[in-house]
Parts: structure tokens; C-alpha cells; sequence
């Protein structure tokens, strides 16, 4: 892409205001930011399966 020509991009208008979209705010940050993943573990059966994931890999470690 070095190689590209390159022009004026002229003048930039900007929009006088800008409204958040919030279902793809959602969409981006569950599946892209790992949102849902943070809100499961943050559940009683979320935290029930870290402790639990969290113990299998010590007795691994030990046994």
C-alpha cells in the first residue's frame, strides 16, 4: 500500500451531532469486548464455575 497514490481528500464536514445506537453498543461489546462473558461470570452459577475451573487446574497441577 506504500506504493498508493495519494490526492486531497478536500473538505471535511462533520455532523452536527451524533445519536448512540445502543443495540450495536451491546452487540460490540459482548461479542467483541467479551461483555456477556464478563456479565455471566458475574453471576452466582458465573462464579460457581470459575472457583470450580479454578480448583481442577490446581488439582492438575498437584496430582
Amino acid at each position: 500500500m506504500a506504493n498508493m497514490l495519494t490526492q486531497d481528500i478536500g473538505e471535511i464536514h462533520h455532523p452536527p451531532f451524533v445519536l448512540r445506537h445502543r443495540e450495536a453498543d451491546m452487540y460490540t461489546f459482548d461479542y467483541v469486548f467479551g461483555g456477556q462473558g464478563m456479565r455471566d461470570s458475574d453471576t452466582m452459577y458465573g462464579k460457581l464455575r470459575q472457583r470450580l475451573s479454578s480448583i481442577k487446574q490446581y488439582v492438575k497441577k498437584r496430582f
